[in-house]
């Protein structure tokens, strides 16, 4: 999770169904869409582009990954 945008990965051979469960349920909950990407070799990229998202998942603990940070 950044600035503007939260990533979900997956395997690509094994969570298909899990990726598009992911998806729907963000769009359910949060009226936002998503996009689902073949990344890398075997890897699905479910990217929700959202700040206000952002702010609520902060607000419930979770931490924002800048790039330079580990």
């Amino acid at each position: 999770m950044n600035e503007h945008q939260v990533r979900i990965y997956s395997s690509s051979k094994t969570d298909v169904n899990y990726a598009y469960f992911i998806k729907k349920i963000i769009e359910d909950l949060f009226k936002i869409t998503s996009t689902i990407a073949l990344r890398r070799k075997n890897t699905l990229e479910t990217a929700i582009t959202s700040k206000n998202l952002v702010g609520f998942l902060a607000a419930h603990g979770l931490k924002k990954l800048f790039k330079g940070n580990s």
